[in-house]
């Protein structure tokens, strides 16, 4: 689904006289959870070497599709694909997202 796509079943399902209240309603919302998301990555520290993962934690939930939620991830060794040497990974945060079980259950 595409934005314009979604703005157009966001004007019908509200009710909106036109697209550009819904792009603004969309937006809106949109800039709500960034803000969260942003908010919640500032407050949790990246693993340092030798250390685990930090665990997920739930920042915004959408009632009855699913949750958001923010962790970060250690330093680790990777692999370069093309040659095949050792590379350091840097450790960086992680926003994932996990649909509601009645979402999942519906498709």
């Amino acid at each position: 689904m595409t934005k314009n796509e979604l703005v157009e079943a966001l004007q019908k399902e509200l009710g909106l006289e036109s697209k550009a209240e819904a792009v603004r309603t969309l937006d809106a919302v949109g800039a709500v959870y960034l803000k969260a998301l942003k908010k919640a990555a500032k407050e949790i520290k990246k693993p340092k070497k030798g250390e685990s993962a930090v665990k997920a934690s739930v920042v915004a939930a959408l009632p009855g599709v699913g949750n958001f939620y923010v962790g970060a991830s250690a330093p680790r060794k990777g692999r370069n694909p093309i040659d095949g040497s050792t590379i350091n990974v840097k450790a960086k945060k992680k926003i994932s997202f996990k649909a509601a079980p009645s979402i999942t259950a519906k498709l």
